[in-house]
């Protein structure tokens, strides 16, 4: 007889919304300060020069751009499994 344990399934689904919410604020914190970066060239030629090369020099930007991509990809997985399969859902 294969029963599903009901309080398995709800700590599984407790677990999956805590690492959707998770991931959903740190994109959420990384477009904030995306939105700082990009408004650093109201500073001025030299001003953004010297942040794209504290980013560059001390490797931040390359690293960044790795894990945003595994928090959008993990991010998607976890929202999608929300989706109805079928119409009538």
């Amino acid at each position: 007889m294969n029963t599903i344990n009901p309080t398995t399934t709800a700590k599984r689904q407790l677990t999956y919304e805590v690492i959707s919410g998770g991931s959903g604020l740190l994109l959420a914190l990384f477009m904030w300060g995306h939105m700082v970066f990009v408004g650093s060239i109201l500073t001025g030629a030299k001003g953004y020069d010297w942040l794209a090369e504290i980013l560059e020099v001390y490797f931040i930007a390359q690293p960044t751009v790795m894990v945003i991509f595994v928090l959008v990809l993990v991010h998607a997985v976890l929202a999608a499994r929300k989706i109805p399969a079928q119409l009538a859902e």
